[in-house]
């Protein structure tokens, strides 16, 4: 008889976990199975993978664009630059520089030179997008130029 009362006015088998994993997973979203494994290890409570996984909150996510959408929503605003070699039939080598749009296929601008240099480059920066007033190539000022050649020059240094 004293054994029988005993053994009955404690709990019997595991404890109920099942409602703190969903606790876990509700009050932390970006917590994986292997993060709320380890914080019940830490409470005390041996835990395997398959029942955090069982008992586990799955949170939707909202879907995030793919490539193709990114690029309906931002084509107007993609350009293409390209600097290319090109030899001619009494080898020399010109130096071609072409800004294409990707919304219409569209050239911008295109130079070709026999001598480039940072500076002129960047003046042909500042001659195809010539309403970027925000970005460090906008504006036509001399200055403006130099630190863009500056800014160009210490990125290789």
């Amino acid at each position: 008889m004293f054994w029988r009362c005993k053994s009955q006015t404690g709990k019997v088998g595991r404890p109920r976990i099942d409602a703190e994993i969903r606790r876990m997973s509700r009050e932390n979203p970006r917590w994986g199975v292997p993060r709320i494994q380890s914080e019940l290890a830490k409470l005390g409570h041996t835990v395997v993978e398959a029942t955090v996984r069982r008992y586990r909150i799955r949170h939707r996510n909202p879907p995030s664009q793919n490539l193709r959408t990114f690029l309906d929503n931002h084509l107007r605003d993609i350009v293409a630059v390209d600097f290319f070699v090109v030899p001619t039939a009494t080898f020399r080598i010109l130096f071609t520089f072409v800004v294409l749009r990707h919304d219409r296929r569209h050239l911008v601008h295109f130079n070709v030179t026999a001598h480039t240099t940072a500076e002129g480059t960047a003046q042909q920066i500042i001659g195809a997008f010539p309403k970027l007033h925000g970005s460090p190539c906008g504006g036509n000022s001399r200055s403006k130029v130099q630190n863009v050649v500056g800014s160009c020059t210490t990125q290789n240094a």
